[in-house]
């Protein structure tokens, strides 16, 4: 299954006031929504509650 244009997500990363990288994927409309996986998970396990 691929995401329609209209759903793409903009891949980025910020970095935090102790100077770690985070990387982060924006999508969608509406209300941000902040995932946060756990130490044994990727980011492919948020991706399927965020569809």
């Amino acid at each position: 299954m691929s995401d329609s244009p209209d759903r793409a997500a903009v891949k980025s990363t910020t970095v935090s006031s102790d100077c770690t990288t985070i990387a982060f994927e924006q999508s969608g409309k509406g209300p941000a929504l902040i995932l946060v996986a756990s130490a044994l998970a990727d980011r492919s396990d948020a991706k399927k509650a965020s569809s």
